[in-house]
């Protein structure tokens, strides 16, 4: 059971701060880092990357 509320809360919380994700999208707007520096920067997978912009982006 405590497994269960962990990854709930691990699911709600994400694993970006909200802090982070807007830095991230302001990296990636100005065009100077690539999606593998982001990568890099915040410590987390592409597909993280990609879904943080996709949420933000308003598609």
């Amino acid at each position: 059971m405590r497994t269960c509320e962990g990854m709930a809360v691990a699911k709600t919380n994400g694993e970006l701060s909200q802090k982070q994700q807007a830095e991230l999208r302001g990296l990636h707007t100005s065009g100077d880092d690539t999606i593998a520096d982001l990568t890099e920067l915040f410590s987390v997978s592409r597909p993280t990357v990609y879904r943080t912009l996709q949420r933000n982006s308003g598609v």
